[in-house]
């Protein structure tokens, strides 16, 4: 049986052909270990990678400058878990509780990963389901109470305002405006293009108790490689409220901007067009996964082939202009020869040719135009939200390539 084609091109491959032979560990909004279920009948279930037992990392990013990182089944394995921007962290993790009981990634029956959210299944029903939105800077947590509705719910933010590579004991400020608790970092100035707000807030009405607890984490997975192994996140307080009566879930979300109204503006209008927003987000990934598609017989192939599209869609960002990151998790900015690398594989036979004429459009701009400089001509090997590096010879020769794979492709 075929899988599917499209009118411009149809090609129909037998598994023993293809290269590869097992599912793709990253996804377009995620990043996702490989599943061994089998597959269901629903074309959103076909693409769930359902996770039990040993914990998972998962990445999603949001097509701008904000990924999210975490685990599972756990938390702090690393210390680049948490929402970034720009390679700025701001939120580093959250507890929800219902009736007293946390709701422990560790403790999670099972959990659901699609390349546009992820779900933790927890005993008696309770779920957590995760997403970030598309172009903006905004994490939603749904926590859904299960079929024992709760008495009371609490959740607790915990904040690390940092650049991806320090570790400071930060110093706080934080407001409340119209029911969104905001906090920023104090004595510390972000890059113009990173927004120094964090503003959270939920669905259902919930008083916050302020508690400025200062954590010490330990992070097993960067402890193993010698880096980055501990971070000092800060618990400022927590939401706390009876659970709506007849309510099915509550929505919580975390939004960014660079002043405590625009985040706290952002937060409500989230919350608002949560369910359109995260539609939209599904449709436009199920579009890159279709377009040049291939027809794969086997299914647990297609199923890799499409978690494979969806993968390299995450790391096609617009920090600084449209660009492709390096990777995660040490490296969420540009390289560019690592881009114009990508750009052929990842844009042009997949048929993304206006995102590939973007991201070499946007490179244009860095080039090395002082005459006086042993430099001049180059294009930038590092592009950082604050910074440009033109420390490699090879980026310019890569551009040139990709620039002239690109004129092929639109022959």
């Amino acid at each position: 049986m075929k899988r599917r084609s499209t009118p411009a091109r149809r090609r129909t491959i037998p598994y023993r052909r293809i290269a590869f032979a097992a599912p793709a560990i990253l996804a377009g909004a995620f990043h996702a270990s490989p599943p061994t279920q089998a597959l269901q009948a629903s074309a959103d279930d076909a693409l769930a990678i359902t996770v039990t037992g040993r914990t998972r990392e998962v990445i999603m990013s949001n097509k701008e400058a904000s990924h999210f990182a975490t685990d599972t089944h756990a938390r702090d394995q690393r210390s680049y878990s948490g929402l970034y921007t720009a390679m700025h962290e701001s939120l580093n993790d959250y507890v929800i509780m219902l009736d007293g009981v946390t709701l422990e990634p560790a403790n999670a029956v099972s959990v659901d990963v699609l390349p546009w959210s992820m779900t933790r299944n927890y005993e008696a029903g309770a779920r957590e389901e995760i997403a970030i939105l598309d172009r903006a800077p905004v994490l939603t947590v749904r926590i859904h109470a299960g079929d024992t509705k709760p008495a009371q719910w609490t959740l607790t933010p915990i904040v690390d305002h940092r650049w991806i590579w320090e570790t400071p004991f930060a110093q706080f400020e934080d407001e409340m405006i119209d029911g969104a608790f905001c906090i920023r970092r104090t004595g510390w100035a972000p890059p113009p293009n990173v927004p120094g707000w964090l503003a959270v807030k939920t669905s259902a009405p919930a008083a916050w108790t302020a508690t400025g607890v200062r954590r010490s984490a330990t992070h097993p997975r960067d402890a193993a490689r010698n880096a980055m192994a501990k971070t000092n996140p800060y618990e400022p307080g927590m939401f706390a409220g009876a659970w709506p009566a007849g309510a099915e879930y509550v929505d919580v979300v975390f939004a960014l901007g660079f002043s405590a109204e625009d985040a706290a503006a952002l937060a409500a209008r989230s919350l608002a067009d949560r369910d359109a927003k995260l539609e939209a987000r599904r449709a436009r990934i199920r579009e890159t996964i279709a377009t040049n598609a291939l027809a794969i017989e086997d299914p647990r192939l297609a199923k890799a082939y499409d978690w494979a599209r969806a993968s390299m869609d995450v790391l096609v960002m617009n920090v600084r202009g449209p660009g492709i990151y390096a990777g995660f998790h040490w490296f969420p900015n540009y390289w560019g020869r690592d881009t114009f690398i990508c750009v052929p594989g990842a844009l042009l036979v997949t048929g993304q040719h206006d995102e590939a004429r973007a991201i070499l459009r946007s490179f244009l701009q860095f080039q090395l135009l002082d005459r006086g400089s042993p430099r001049m001509g180059r294009l930038p090997n590092i592009v950082n939200p604050g910074e440009l590096q033109y420390a490699g010879v090879d980026g310019t020769w890569w551009y040139v390539r990709a620039a002239y794979k690109y004129c092929k492709a639109r022959r």
